[in-house]
């Protein structure tokens, strides 16, 4: 037998050891090769805190393999389209994408799939990225986080548009609560109200000024949750009963009625609707640094009323907040998730929040959740047929990361 002695590097070795202890490989690590290989290469060029080893370490903490290939396919979608550059948009891009670990997986496919398909619609966010790709300067969070922004709500649109046929017809609606009531001069844009109390009012009485513009707010909202008497928050309108078939018997599973869609796997826990959300408006962006800081207290202020935290000059209505909610179930039947995945609404549990996503700007909100505890029914749908396939619980209806 040849007795051959071969010579390695330290840092082959210490690369071996470490694949043979299973700090680098684990089952179908192979196929990560490209995260793997650019949080490799950030490291040799000591880029501090790179997205792509942050996306490595969530990829060895997902629960199966089915969602580890669903990361690694996104991955080489976007690679495809980008290159090989370990700075610039597509680690920006990562970056914000890695901010809700829930949805990670399904906002850099939905990336994928927009940079992957050659529709017109696309094109001008296409150039804008491409040119800030191939430019000098790294680009801003914010200006990547609203073009990011921009590409979810077209193929969210798309996604919508593409139920439009013999079962299903688009219907949008919004949920909306007014803030405008004349006798208690709230009767403005509320950029507006903040804007005058603040630059209107002596610093020590500012606090003042939010307390009770908080409170005129809270009562007209409070006042407009009772009077909405149908609240809607819809994308489509099912025109005939969806059935399954159960030993040669159809079930009708969902009745013609209002549906949400929402492009994203159905155990993410994300946003049903955004109240107030005012520095979204393009013409007050410039603004936010200015009057952030009242804005936020005062949307914290009108959350605590909802969640029923009274204080001495605040009111609570937590029961219009809590009605208002289920008002808006009782008309709405079911929520369609990604590859066509549908939900009856009776496992989805809807509720306040005050948080928003990836940003310091508060933002009312309504969230939903699959209801805990409770395995629920899902059933896919096809284009063109009213039968339904019961789906089992598998990988592809999961949370990306369960908490």
């Amino acid at each position: 037998m040849c007795n051959m002695k071969i010579r390695v590097s330290e840092s082959q070795l210490k690369f071996l050891t470490e694949a043979i202890q299973g700090k680098l490989f684990d089952l179908g690590s192979v196929q990560i090769s490209n995260i793997n290989k650019r949080c490799k290469e950030t490291i040799r060029l000591k880029i501090p805190s790179s997205p792509w080893c942050s996306l490595k370490k969530m990829r060895m903490e997902l629960p199966n393999e089915e969602l580890k290939v669903r990361l690694d396919n996104a991955i080489d979608k976007l690679l495809k389209y980008y290159g090989k550059k370990n700075t610039g948009v597509l680690p920006g891009l990562i970056e914000i994408a890695l901010i809700d670990s829930n949805k990670t997986i399904s906002d850099l496919e939905t990336l994928g799939e927009f940079f992957e398909t050659n529709e017109s619609s696309h094109d001008r966010i296409k150039k804008i990225l491409k040119g800030l790709n191939l430019g000098t300067q790294i680009p801003s969070k914010e200006e990547l986080y609203n073009l990011f922004s921009q590409v979810k709500g077209i193929a969210n649109k798309e996604y919508e548009d593409s139920f439009d046929g013999r079962e299903f017809k688009i219907k949008r609606t919004a949920l909306k609560l007014n803030h405008r009531c004349s006798e208690l001069n709230t009767d403005d844009k509320v950029f507006n109200l903040i804007k005058k109390i603040q630059d209107e009012l002596p610093p020590e009485n500012l606090f003042q000024g939010i307390e009770i513009l908080s409170k005129n707010l809270i009562s007209c909202i409070g006042d407009s949750m009772t009077k909405n008497l149908k609240p809607v928050k819809a994308d489509l309108e099912l025109k005939t009963p969806l059935y399954v078939k159960t030993d040669n018997t159809m079930v009708e599973v969902f009745p013609p009625g209002f549906y949400e869609v929402k492009k994203m796997d159905p155990y993410v826990d994300s946003y049903l609707s955004e109240f107030l959300a005012i520095f979204k408006e393009s013409s007050l962006k410039s603004e936010k640094s200015n009057y952030l800081k009242t804005y936020n207290e005062i949307i914290d202020n009108i959350f605590k009323s909802i969640m029923g935290k009274q204080s001495e000059n605040l009111v609570s209505i937590s029961n219009e907040a809590k009605d208002f909610l289920e008002k808006i179930k009782e008309n709405v039947n079911g929520i369609i998730f990604d590859n066509n995945l549908i939900v009856p609404i009776k496992y989805i549990e809807f509720y306040w929040s005050n948080t928003s996503r990836g940003s310091d700007e508060k933002r009312l909100c309504i969230r939903y959740k699959l209801i805990k505890g409770v395995k629920p029914e899902i059933y896919r749908y096809t284009k063109g047929s009213n039968i339904l396939e019961k789906v089992t619980e598998s990988s592809e209806a999961q949370s990306e990361v369960k908490k």
